[in-house]
């Protein structure tokens, strides 16, 4: 009988060793960085439809300063103006603009790579409807007395 307790408890010591071993090399390796993409919020200064470069004024981040970030839109990118598919030449100088993008991989080029664009303009009300009555049809006219 201790025999047979010896051995199952080596049988699970091994079996333990051999899970261990195997482990870190059957799905707990080291998994890919997390996305690139990166969000930016600010107000458009500059604009060039023809390039799709922006720059934009970015909010100041919790306790940081603001800056002034270098944005290119490429022709891939989606826009939207007030919820609406739109263009780059629709974006305005002073909008505020929520873009979705990353970095430019090349250090040396601060740039900011779009994705996608959103811009929600406040737009004015639109005129009241105009609720006077139509007039009223004219008395037809039968001939009789």
């Amino acid at each position: 009988m201790l025999r047979r307790r010896i051995a199952t408890q080596s049988f699970a010591i091994l079996l333990a060793f051999i899970i261990g071993t195997l482990a870190p090399q059957t799905g707990c390796t080291k998994q890919p960085r997390s996305s690139q993409y990166d969000t930016l919020t600010g107000i458009v200064e500059t604009r060039d439809a023809e390039t799709g470069e922006l720059s934009v004024q970015e909010f100041p981040r919790l306790a940081g300063r603001s800056r002034t970030v270098l944005c290119v839109i490429n022709k891939d990118a989606e826009v939207y103006v007030n919820d609406r598919f739109s263009t780059i030449d629709r974006i305005q100088i002073g909008d505020t603009i929520e873009l979705i993008g990353h970095r430019d991989a090349d250090p040396q080029l601060e740039r900011f790579i779009v994705s996608f664009a959103s811009i929600t303009r406040i737009l004015p009300p639109p005129p009241p409807p105009d609720l006077t009555p139509p007039p009223a049809p004219a008395a037809e006219n039968t001939g009789e007395k």
